[in-house]
């Protein structure tokens, strides 16, 4: 559990970022990340992103609303990693299966959002529409 942060948190700062400056960074906002002063929040870059096609759907804002602090809580030692590593009197995981699912099945959505991402970047479109496809048959999300 305490990975998928890092693994979200690193999506969002490179994976968002280029695409971000791919698609609707301003001229100014380019100068700022070539000299290494561009700060956008998570929440900015998940917004912008968003607003294109490729990431139009709302994955990345329905896990920020839904899990990121949690997931923070877990990857800094917070509330919900201490209490999820008690289990009668010892110390030890203690995830139901549906935490274990939901784990995989965000990490699989970051998966499929990279892949996404950078088959969009390299210009390949029909990957691109392929990938989603996939991730939508997977989530049984009707189109």
């Amino acid at each position: 559990m305490a990975r998928l942060q890092p693994l979200l948190g690193s999506f969002s700062k490179h994976m968002l970022e280029v695409s971000r400056l791919l698609y609707c960074a301003l001229e100014e906002e380019l100068q700022q990340f070539k000299d290494d002063k561009l700060d956008k929040k998570f929440y900015e870059l998940v917004e912008d992103v968003e607003k294109q096609e490729a990431f139009n759907v709302g994955t990345l804002s329905h896990v920020k609303e839904k899990s990121w602090k949690i997931m923070n809580s877990f990857t800094h030692s917070g509330f919900y990693q201490v209490v999820r590593r008690i289990k009668s009197g010892e110390i030890a995981p203690n995830y139901t299966d549906e935490e274990i699912k939901d784990a995989l099945e965000t990490a699989n959505s970051f998966a499929i959002l990279i892949a996404i991402a950078i088959a969009d970047m390299a210009g390949n479109e029909e990957l691109a529409k392929s990938v989603f496809g996939r991730g939508m048959e997977f989530f049984n999300i009707e189109p």
